[in-house]
């Protein structure tokens, strides 16, 4: 299932947001910083490309290997594979980057963006019903509809019928996601200013992101070790 308003997709124009907003806010911060724009566009355009790879490998990875060409090619990307490739290949290429301007001090600048276009992505998920949570009682549970992977995922094991008209109640755990990054990103955002060496905003969020995520993870449905 893949809402849709005017018959648009919603999943890929949220991502797209989501980036463009990461972009926005990056190039915020480094002209921030005292550095211009067009001095870091070829290493960003580069480590874009590796973070897309790198999530896409991982997905791979984490399904034992290629599905169809359309689920493919519709999504199938895993955060952490992004994570590595960007940080990974952003560490071997920092060479790229202008004279002043380190790979720590640019991870720090990178951070708060990455995290904002996580945030954003996490309503794409959210709206599509491609990650979702188990069942909860919880009072701000969500439902979706027939149709939807939830629903799919419900009647195979058989908790709900065919006539059903949606899902049992799930925790909303895009929505959950969406909270922790919006409060990474002020944490992140606040230490831009306070660091006491660069790159300790990055190793922060590292720190931060990744316990948070791991303990949201465990809402999720079905669990998977890996998450």
């Amino acid at each position: 299932m893949h809402p849709s308003v005017f018959g648009i997709a919603l999943y890929r124009p949220i991502l797209i947001v989501s980036v463009l907003l990461q972009l926005a806010l990056l190039f915020r911060l480094v002209r921030r910083d005292g550095f211009a724009i067009r001095d870091i566009l070829l290493y960003v355009a580069v480590l874009a490309v590796c973070g897309v790879l790198g999530a896409k490998l991982a997905s791979i990875l984490f399904h034992g290997g290629l599905r169809s060409t359309g689920v493919e090619l519709s999504g199938g990307l895993r955060y952490p594979g992004a994570l590595i490739g960007v940080l990974g290949f952003g560490y071997l290429l920092r060479g790229l980057l202008p004279s002043g301007l380190s790979y720590a001090r640019f991870a720090d600048l990178w951070a708060p963006s990455f995290t904002l276009a996580c945030a954003v992505g996490r309503l794409g998920c959210l709206v599509t019903g491609c990650c979702y949570g188990s069942v909860s009682a919880l009072p701000w549970h969500i439902s979706y509809p027939r149709g939807s992977a939830t629903w799919w995922e419900h009647y195979h094991l058989g908790l709900i019928d065919a006539s059903a008209s949606a899902s049992l109640p799930v925790h909303p755990f895009p929505l959950y996601l969406f909270v922790m990054e919006l409060g990474v990103l002020a944490l992140t955002l606040h230490l831009l200013k306070r660091k006491a060496y660069d790159g300790q905003v990055v190793l922060v969020f590292l720190a931060v992101h990744g316990m948070a995520k791991s303990a949201i993870e465990l809402t999720r449905d079905p669990f998977h070790p890996a998450h």
